[in-house]
C-alpha cells in the first residue's frame, strides 16, 4: 500500500525552514492555544497520505490543525517541519516549529540565538565554584577544563564510595560533588541542545563567533566537543586509535530501551543504548552506565538526546560488526532531550 512505502522524512517535499532562530517545541494556534510538538507530531503521523500525480511521489497531507501557526512568544508566523534525515541518512532531526520562509522572529525573541545565548550565560552564573562561561572581549568562553575537573571529582568520590568501609562519609563526599558539578551540567547540555536547534548556516556563524571553547590552553572546535549520528564513525575511530580525549564532549543521539548489567566488581549497574547507526552489516550506538538508574531514565524512547561526557570505545550484542562509544554517567544532568 502507499501507507507501507512512506518513509518519516518524506512527510514533505520541502522540510528546510529558512530564517533566524532556533528549532521550537511550541506553537500558537490560530485559535490562540499552545501546540506542542509532541502533540504535532501525533496529529502529522496519523494525517492521510495522498499521491502526486505527476510525480507519483507520496506524501502526507497537512492537517489544517498544523497550519496558520505563531512563535508563542513573539507571534511571527511559524510552521511545522516533521522528521526527516539528514548526512546521507546518518542523522535524524525530530519534527520541530521553525519559521516560515519570509519570516523572521523580534529582537527579543527569546527563540533568537542571541537571547538564547543571554539565557545560557545566565545559567552559568548559578555555580558555586569557578566560573564555566567567562566574558572575552566583547564575546564569551566556554572554560571547558572546569567541567572536566568537576566530572574527574565527582567520578573519584563514587569510586571511593563504592570501594570504601566508610560507605556513608563517602557517599556524602559524592553527592556534595554532583551537587556542585549539577550547574555546570545544566550549562554545557544547554550550550550542546542550542547548537543541535540551529537550522540556519548563519545562526550556527553567530553562536561560534560569540561563544568560543577553550581547555585549559586549547582551543576547541565546535565540532570536536559536539557529535551527533554523522560523525559517530570519525570519533569511534579516533578512540579506538589509542587516542585519550582530554575534554568531555557532548553526543547526540536517540534513545532506546534501558537495561541491567553488572560491572566487574559485580555491583548492579543500568545500562541505556541509542537507536543504532546501520551500515550493511555493521552497527554502531552509544551506550551510557549509571550506577542510578534515574539518571538514565531522564528520558522517554525515541527521544532525540545529548549526552556530556568522557566517551571510551567498546562493543555490544547486536549481530554482525557490532561497535559502541561508551559513556558513564554520573548525574542525571549530563542528558537533556534536544526538542
Amino acid at each position: 500500500t502507499a501507507a507501507a512505502c512512506v518513509k518519516p522524512w518524506t512527510f514533505v517535499t520541502d522540510h528546510k525552514c529558512m530564517g533566524n532562530g532556533v528549532r521550537m517545541d511550541e506553537a500558537l494556534r490560530r485559535d490562540g492555544i499552545s501546540l506542542s510538538i509532541t502533540h504535532a507530531r501525533r496529529i502529522a503521523k496519523a494525517a492521510p497520505i495522498v499521491t502526486i500525480a505527476k510525480t507519483g511521489k507520496t506524501r502526507r497531507v497537512i492537517p489544517t490543525s498544523l497550519q496558520h501557526l505563531r512563535c508563542v512568544d513573539c507571534r511571527r508566523k511559524v510552521r511545522f517541519c516533521p522528521d526527516h534525515l539528514k548526512h546521507a541518512g546518518r542523522t535524524e532531526i525530530h519534527a520541530y516549529f521553525g519559521l516560515t520562509r519570509n519570516s523572521r522572529h523580534a529582537d527579543t525573541c527569546r527563540y533568537t540565538v542571541a537571547e538564547s545565548i543571554t539565557r545560557i550565560v545566565a545559567m552559568s552564573r548559578e555555580a558555586t565554584g569557578d566560573e564555566l562561561i567567562v566574558p572575552d572581549d566583547g564575546r564569551f568562553r566556554f572554560r571547558l577544563h572546569v567541567l572536566t575537573e568537576a566530572l574527574d571529582d565527582v567520578a573519584t568520590a563514587n569510586a571511593r564510595a563504592e570501594s570504601s568501609f566508610h560507605v556513608a562519609r563517602r557517599r556524602t563526599e559524592y553527592e556534595r560533588g554532583t551537587r556542585r558539578l549539577e550547574p555546570y551540567l545544566r550549562t554545557a547540555t544547554a550550550i550542546a541542545r542550542l547548537y543541535q536547534r540551529i537550522s540556519d548556516p548563519t545562526d550556527l556563524e553567530q553562536l561560534r563567533d560569540t561563544i568560543t571553547i577553550r581547555h585549559e590552553d586549547d582551543d576547541v572546535s565546535w565540532d570536536d566537543f559536539c557529535y551527533d549520528e554523522s560523525r559517530w564513525p570519525a570519533l569511534l575511530a579516533r578512540l579506538r586509535s589509542g587516542e585519550r580525549l582530554s575534554h568531555p564532549i557532548a553526543l547526540v543521539g536517540t534513545f532506546g530501551n534501558i537495561s541491567m548489567t553488572k560491572s566487574s566488581t559485580g555491583a548492579p549497574t543500568h545500562r541505556r543504548s541509542t537507536l543504532p547507526l546501520r551500515h550493511g552489516d555493521e552497527s554502531l550506538c552509544v551506550q551510557i552506565y549509571g550506577r542510578d538508574g534515574r539518571a538514565l531514565k531522564r528520558a522517554r524512547g525515541n527521544t532525540r538526546v545529548v549526552i556530556v561526557g568522557h566517551p571510551w570505545p567498546g562493543r555490544f550484542n547486536d549481530g554482525g560488526n557490532a561497535k559502541a562509544i561508551r559513556m558513564r554517567i554520573e548525574s542525571p544532568s549530563q542528558i537533556a532531550a534536544v526538542l
